[in-house]
């Protein structure tokens, strides 16, 4: 009874093959509707839209979420038990139901009732454009193919139960697990139950007599044509699709389908070569496909088996852990572990049949490979992974061969590119393409021709990252995507910060430059430092980087190209897992044009030009000497004065130009005489500040502080970590900078030893001019002008809040036993112009105890210290006094020696304390220990 059932039933669903949509567009596969993502049932959508009998919307869209009405039903019903075509059907002059005289869909309806298919509401109504539900769909399908609704129980109350459990049993409902039989059909479920039905045996009938009763009995049988064979003449062969073209298709047979195969005769000829084939089905080699077809020589269509699972990926994301397994997208896949000796290639455990479709071959290529030989980083091909079985390992990788190139001629008729012609008569070529685009090319199997497409250029994007990879090779970072390729940074010319344009194919990049007019120096740095022991593993260099920050970095010096660099060379660089690969600048940078060293510089009394050549005042000038090194501008460089530079040849290498129409030096590397000069060169920031809070580090590649610049107290950061940086952001300390963008705070200069002066007014002219001593010259003037900043301060205080201050007086040291106390910080930026730049004045009158002895806790020793900190001769017999400050929380005792005499002294925490002693005929030091 239960194999009566399902042959009843899968006639009947073949019966609603036709009719799902009254009017439309055919397709060929449920990819070509427009909302295809959102269709379930894949296969039966392909397969019925091949066959014609179920059509997609005028929009182009299939609708696979809405509803069936009854009258479509009806429709379907008609067309189906007519082998797919309209038929020539009549009315009834009093029609059979009173709600559909003049429907559209009047005469379907009719034809179905004549053969007692459908039935009315039980009102003499039909209610044609009443959805249908599951249920009612599933008892027309089972009365239509022969059931007898009184025999079944498909009347009265319990209709619905009884015609769902019969419609499950026929196996009417598989792969329909969801769908809820009380509420109206989805049209991708119709699809689904069609496709069941369409394709299984059906029920033949055979009247029996009783030779004692005379009763006549009826056999049912499922033995007869399935619907696609008795109605549409369509038969069906499965396996995978391994080559197609115009004049063929081949699919190797697959054995565990040959019970769902339908053949004309009684013996299975395993069809897997079929020619006439008119539609590209390209798309689905190595997939599991069911063939339509009516002879080997006339293909219906070719639909994809819903057991397919296809992975499509660019085979430069490929990684592969073992030889077994392959990895993209963040998922692991397993390769197939059976031995397959069938065609189109002989497989054994663990590996994939390979299909590649070549450019240069032209052809369709059968192959096999395991995990590793699939893996290929600089490839721009595509690989379309394939799970043919649902096992969940891939048996099928597809390969399609993508070539990259460059148009180098263009006619009417042909395009040459990377020295291959493409001529339009026998290949694709798109529309558009001119001579210098870029395009790529990949085969058809199908139409046999290549195709050529342009290729996307990317123009003037940043190049946010440069770096070598776990493989070794090269990868630039583009808007957060890294790709790689076979060229390095010295090759391409493009560093990290840079503009370029780039063409790249699958994650591979085929073409980079720097943008035109684009291109900059600011990832040029030079080495004032570097660990030169050989034996150290991890080796460090401080940098200087173009912006005036110096960071401390672990070298790569072992990687394919390294270099090991020389401190004072100009160098560019990219990070590696084993730290900084450094790359010495040897030819031009966009449109700036290097020139190597060793080249002079000259002037008269200051420098004017770098080899003869002008100076920008914008330029970047590297400074370095003894382990030091500076950044200033040109304008600053010509301030100097030729001794300030090294004799002989000191610049290493330099840049140059057009500034405003004109050629000029814009970036170089120049050795100063010594370090001294680097302490004492004009700072290259016009803006001035006092650190009130010292500096920690914050990030990985900031420190973050507080500073006063005269009116209000502001929370920086630096992007220098480097520990001498860190030590030198301390309370009090005096900075020059170029500007505060957002928080950052750029350009940073420690002025107490980069050229600025304690010392003491000693003299004054109203408010126009001072006579100081210290390390600034005390027997000259210098002008207080309106371009001098003045930062009042009280150095006494502790805390942020209290030490700048917003107003204050200029006044003369105090004078303490001959000696003048330091009551001020000045400097001079240009000391041949004898005018201020900066004057930092401490409102309680005295700030040499802040420099007196440095910090507790380092012991240092101060020689001849006397009352304003100053070191020198002090006359015997006087009194010396000294302070000590405490920085750190707690109390710290310590000892202090001043010659033959000594004195214990307790500084409080974050306090100060005072000792005096008398000055010896002999000058001697001041020491400090702890406490005994």
């Amino acid at each position: 009874m239960n194999n009566l059932k399902r042959v009843l039933s899968l006639a009947l669903s073949g019966i609603m093959l036709v009719g799902m949509m009254a009017v439309g567009v055919s397709a060929a596969d449920y990819k070509d509707f427009t909302d295809k993502d959102e269709i379930t049932h894949t296969e039966a959508v392909s397969t019925m839209s091949l066959l014609g009998v179920i059509l997609g919307k005028d929009t182009g869209a299939f609708d696979p979420k809405g509803t069936v009405t009854r009258a479509e039903m009806a429709k379907m019903i008609t067309v189906a038990l007519n082998g797919g075509k309209n038929p020539v059907l009549g009315t009834k002059t009093n029609p059979t139901y009173s709600d559909i005289k003049g429907h559209w869909a009047e005469q379907y309806i009719e034809y179905c009732d004549s053969l007692h298919i459908i039935a009315g509401q039980g009102d003499g109504t039909f209610a044609p454009d009443n959805t249908v539900t599951g249920a009612q769909a599933a008892k027309m399908m089972l009365v239509a193919m022969g059931y007898e609704a009184e025999v079944y129980k498909m009347v009265g109350a319990d209709w619905e139960i009884n015609t769902t459990r019969e419609a499950n049993d026929a196996g009417l409902f598989e792969e329909l697990d969801s769908m809820n039989p009380s509420e109206g059909m989805s049209r991708d479920d119709a699809a689904q139950l069609i496709w069941n039905g369409v394709q299984a045996k059906t029920l033949t009938k055979s009247p029996s007599q009783s030779v004692t009763t005379g009763e006549i009995t009826f056999r049912y049988d499922l033995n007869g044509p399935s619907i696609l064979e008795n109605k549409f003449k369509v038969y069906t062969a499965i396996g995978q699709l391994s080559d197609v073209d115009e004049g063929a298709l081949t699919i190797t047979d697959d054995k565990a389908w040959d019970n769902d195969e339908t053949f004309a005769g009684n013996t299975n000829p395993n069809q897997s070569s079929f020619t006439k084939v008119g539609t590209d089905y390209s798309a689905y080699l190595g997939q599991t496909v069911k063939v339509l077809y009516k002879a080997n020589d006339n293909v219906v269509g070719v639909a994809p088996m819903g057991i397919n699972k296809v992975y499509d990926v660019a085979q430069s994301k490929i990684t592969v852990s073992d030889t077994v397994k392959v990895k993209f997208d963040g998922a692991t896949y397993s390769l197939a572990d059976k031995t397959v000796t069938t065609a189109p290639a002989t497989v054994t455990d663990n590996q994939v049949k390979t299909l590649t479709v070549g450019v240069a071959s032209k052809d369709v290529s059968v192959g096999v490979a395991n995990a590793s030989q699939l893996k290929s980083v600089l490839s721009y091909n595509n690989i379309r992974f394939i799970d043919n079985d649902n096992d969940g390992k891939i048996e099928y990788a597809v390969i399609t061969e993508v070539v990259p190139a460059k148009v180098s001629y263009v006619s009417s008729s042909e395009i040459i590119a990377e020295g291959v012609t493409y001529k339009k008569a026998n290949d694709t070529v798109a529309d558009g393409i001119e001579k210098n685009d870029y395009v790529t090319v990949t085969y058809n199997p199908f139409t046999a021709k290549r195709e050529v497409v342009k290729a996307e250029k990317l123009t003037d994007v940043e190049v946010t990252g440069y770096r070598v990879n776990s493989d070794g090779n090269y990868e630039y970072r583009v808007d957060d995507t890294w790709y790689v390729y076979d060229k390095d940074s010295a090759t391409t010319g493009v560093s990290a910060g840079e503009k370029a344009d780039m063409v790249a194919v699958n994650g591979v990049i085929f073409f980079i430059e720097e943008t035109e007019g684009n291109s900059s120096l600011d990832d040029v740095v030079i080495v004032i430092d570097k660990d030169n022991t050989s034996t150290v593993i991890s080796r460090q260099a401080v940098i200087l980087k173009a912006d005036g920050t110096k960071q401390t970095v672990t070298m790569d010096v072992s990687s394919s190209g390294a270099v090991d660099p020389t401190v004072g060379e100009l160098y560019t660089y990219s990070i590696t897992d084993n730290g900084y690969k450094f790359k010495a600048v040897a030819a031009d940078i966009g449109d700036y044009t290097f020139v190597a060293g060793d080249k002079a510089v000259t002037g008269t009394t200051t420098i004017d030009k770098v080899d003869g050549k002008n100076i920008a005042d914008s330029a970047v000038i590297f400074l370095f000497a003894d382990k030091k090194g500076e950044v200033i501008t040109g304008k600053q460089l010509k301030a100097q004065l030729t001794s300030f530079a090294k004799s002989g040849s000191p610049v290493e290498g330099y840049f140059t130009g057009k500034v405003d129409g004109l050629t000029r030096v814009v970036m170089a590397s120049i050795q100063v005489a010594n370090a001294s000069n680097l302490d004492n060169i004009a700072a290259k920031a016009s803006s001035y500040a006092v650190i009130v809070d010292s500096a920690y580090q914050s990030s990985s590649d900031y420190i973050t502080y507080k500073v006063w610049d005269g009116s209000d107290v502001i929370t920086v950061r630096e992007k220098d970590t480097s520990s001498a940086t860190l030590s030198a952001r301390t309370q009090k300390a005096v900075i020059a900078y170029s500007a505060i963008d957002g928080d950052v705070i750029k350009d940073v200069t420690d002025l107490l030893t980069g050229g600025a002066a304690k010392a003491s007014i000693q003299g004054k002219s109203g408010t126009s001019k001072v006579w100081l001593n210290g390390q600034l010259d005390g027997t000259h003037d210098y002008k207080i002008t309106s371009d001098t900043v003045v930062l009042y301060v009280d150095f006494s205080a502790s805390t942020a809040d209290e030490i700048g201050l917003s107003g204050g007086e200029i006044r003369l040291a105090d004078k303490v036993d001959n000696y003048y106390t330091q009551n001020v910080i000045a400097f001079d930026a240009q000391p041949m112009d004898k005018e201020l730049e900066l004057l930092v004045v401490d409102v309680k009158n005295n700030i040499g105890t802040k420099y007196a002895v440095g910090k507790l806790g380092t012991y240092t020793t101060v020689t001849s210290a006397r009352k304003d900190g100053a070191t020198g001769n002090v006359k015997a017999g006087t009194t010396v006094e000294f302070t000590l400050t405490n920085t750190a929380a707690s109390a710290v005792t310590v000892k202090a020696t001043y010659g033959t005499q000594e004195a214990v002294i307790t500084v409080p925490g974050n306090g100060t304390a005072t000792a005096s002693f008398l000055q010896p005929a002999a000058t001697v030091d001041l020491t400090l220990a702890a406490n005994p």
